[in-house]
């Protein structure tokens, strides 16, 4: 480009570089403008009469041009600002259309009204602007002392020098947003960055947050290595260097050494840039000291939680929503038998492949936030066989309440119930056996009475018959034969009473002929004695049953008729007997008064009762009793008793439930 001596005139493209340049930097702001204009007037008198306009494109139509007098000669003389003539051959036309020849040319040229400026000339640029849109620039010149031909190189100089001078301008402000930038991101940034020499190690430089974390002042950073920070081996940390040379970047984690000695646990983040033509490595560290310290107390946690849940002594299982095995106890899998030990992701489902839908339908409760539980309930095992477990489900949270599955806690009970109602089965033994005791001994006394009360009192009758006879023949031979017939007829009656009481204490009939027959002799003599009509039915019941069960029948019997007798009022009672299969129905009827059937289980209670005795004789051979009665409707006793179990083992022993 010619200096300020040169006469030489700029070629076009010259010109127009220089002045799109100053049309640009223009732009920038009012400031620039200005010194534009007051460069142009250091000129004084060379361009007094000189003008510089320009025309800035604001839209897409060739008149669609906006000017701005950028300096005006003549000692400030208003200027009209012409606009762009719309003719099609004129040479801004020609501009627009592509051309790029740019002379001094007459003003008229250009469509220009020559009263701009006497004698003149005018140089027009086109530039672009920001926006993409032609714009342009105009200088007119006028008459001065100097020829036109060096007003035109003082005109171009002068440019030249402006353009320069902005240019320079332009370069220093962007060094300085360079230097904006270069704060923002590096120095001044609140994360810790340093600048690394690859070949050396060595920092060149640190951000103020890396000194306040390492505890080095800037001057002292600029001195050490990057291996007088990280506790690897030099070896190791030119190895590390290398490989984000290879990788074009990597993430590590090293334990730096602070100034006071202190190690912290950091991640650091390094990757090759290039500043000034030189590679460094650009390095962002993150102190996760704390954070590696919280990871490891809640790996810790989590590893005593899980040993806690192992250990525990309960049976406890933990699921996510899927139903998906997370956590077990050590008693989860012995109380359930499950072969497979390494349950984690394993469904529940899978382990329990037959859970029942009442059991799903708990668990899709529990996911949706309820909660249940059971103190007993008879369940399955994978396995086959049954337990009784008490149990509860609840859900567990995760942050922000949100379900992230359920935990089950479950206890056998099986031992504690079979424990429970074995005592309960001493306590009805104990009662039971007291209850016998009572009615042993009850019977012991009724046999006292009867043997007191009949046959001791007729075999005194006897005796003192007998005395009078020795007398009576003695002094009224007649009168001996009349207590000899009074005599007989005692014994006769003594005889009588002995087999009655020999009946009830055990049957010959019932040895002899059976259990019908021995029941239809029972039934006819509590009719002969009562007036009730007592009838008794067998079906099936040909063959003989054993000795125990038949002796066991005969007193239900004779019990339930005794009652019948001694409580119900009625005019008729019955007896039917079934054989069903390996069964003994038993049903005895009555058409007395009845009873309030809430009064049964109280009469039940009592030892010595009718009803006692009938229903620990039914336990004895694990059969069982019902009771049907209503005031003024009579009563039903429907008695069952298997056939394959006579053995003397009590019901309740037995666990079978009882009914009445």
């Amino acid at each position: 480009m010619p200096n300020a001596e040169s006469t030489e005139l700029y070629t076009s493209s010259e010109l127009s570089n220089l002045l799109s340049v100053i049309s640009a930097l223009m732009l920038t702001g009012d400031d620039e403008k200005k010194a534009l204009g007051q460069a142009f007037g250091k000129l004084g008198p060379f361009i007094s009469a000189s003008k510089l306009i320009y025309y800035e494109r604001t839209g897409g139509s060739t008149s669609d041009y906006s000017p701005t007098v950028v300096w005006n000669g003549n000692n400030g003389a208003p200027l009209p600002v012409p606009g762009l003539p719309a003719g099609k051959k004129s040479p801004w036309h020609q501009l627009l259309s592509g051309g790029s020849s740019v002379q001094a040319s007459p003003l008229n040229d250009y469509g220009l009204p020559a009263s701009l400026i006497e004698n003149g000339e005018v140089l027009i640029v086109p530039v672009k602007t920001i926006a993409g849109l032609m714009s342009f620039i105009c200088v007119m010149t006028g008459q001065s002392e100097q020829s036109g031909h060096e007003m035109t190189g003082v005109i171009k100089t002068l440019l030249c020098a402006i353009g320069s001078h902005l240019q320079n301008r332009s370069i220093e402000a962007a060094l300085l947003r360079s230097e904006q930038r270069y704060n923002q991101i590096f120095r001044n940034n609140p994360a810790v960055k340093f600048l690394i020499e690859p070949e050396t190690g060595r920092i060149v430089d640190a951000n103020r947050a890396a000194c306040q974390f390492y505890g080095y002042s800037y001057t002292q950073f600029l001195t050490i290595n990057i291996s007088d920070i990280n506790t690897l081996p030099p070896d190791d940390v030119k190895s590390r260097i290398d490989e984000v040379i290879r990788n074009g970047g990597s993430l590590f984690h090293f334990n730096h050494r602070k100034a006071d000695g202190e190690i912290r646990e950091v991640e650091v983040y390094t990757a090759p840039v290039l500043l000034s033509g030189k590679t460094l490595l650009y390095s962002i560290i993150h102190d996760v000291t704390d954070r590696t310290l919280a990871q490891e107390k809640l790996r810790i946690g989590e590893m005593l939680f899980r040993q806690f849940v192992f250990s525990t002594p309960a049976a406890v299982a933990m699921f996510d929503t899927d139903m998906n095995y997370l956590l077990t106890s050590k008693r989860w899998i012995e109380d359930f038998k499950l072969s497979n030990t390494a349950l984690q992701g394993i469904s529940l489902y899978e382990t329990f492949p037959d859970i029942p839908d009442g059991w799903k339908k708990v668990l899709d409760a529990a996911l949706a936030g309820s909660t249940a539980s059971s103190d007993e309930e008879l369940v399955g095992l994978p396995d086959g066989s049954k337990e009784w477990i008490r149990w509860e489900i609840q859900p567990w949270y995760r942050k922000q309440d949100t379900i992230g599955g359920i935990i089950i806690f479950t206890e056998l009970i099986t031992e504690r119930k079979k424990a429970a109602e074995a005592e309960k089965n001493l306590i009805r033994q104990k009662v039971r056996l007291a209850s016998r005791l009572e009615t042993i001994e009850e019977e012991r006394r009724k046999i006292s009475r009867e043997l007191h009360d009949g046959l001791g009192q007729m075999i005194t009758a006897a005796v003192m018959n007998v005395e009078l006879i020795d007398n009576a023949l003695r002094t009224q031979p007649d009168k001996a034969i009349e207590y000899v017939e009074s005599v007989k007829s005692l014994l006769n009656t003594t005889i009588q009473e002995v087999r009655n009481i020999s009946q009830d204490l055990r049957p010959a009939i019932l040895d002899d002929f059976g259990l019908t027959p021995a029941l239809r002799l029972l039934c006819e003599d509590f009719s002969k004695v009562s007036g009730i009509d007592i009838t008794m039915g067998a079906f099936d019941m040909n063959d003989r049953l054993p000795s125990r069960l038949e002796i066991t029948l005969y007193r239900i019997c004779q019990e339930a008729i005794s009652n019948i007798v001694r409580h119900a009022d009625a005019t008729e009672a019955g007896i039917q007997m079934y054989r069903r299969s390996n069964t003994i129905l038993v049903v005895i009827q009555d058409n007395g008064k009845g009873f309030d059937r809430g009064l049964i289980r109280t009469d039940l209670s009592r030892s010595g009762s009718g009803l006692t005795n009938i229903k620990e004789r039914v336990e004895l051979h694990n059969g069982r009793l019902q009771i049907e009665s209503a005031p003024g409707q009579g009563m039903e006793l429907i008695i069952e008793i298997p056939l394959d179990n006579t053995t003397e083992t009590s019901a309740a022993e037995q666990g079978l439930p009882f009914e009445g």
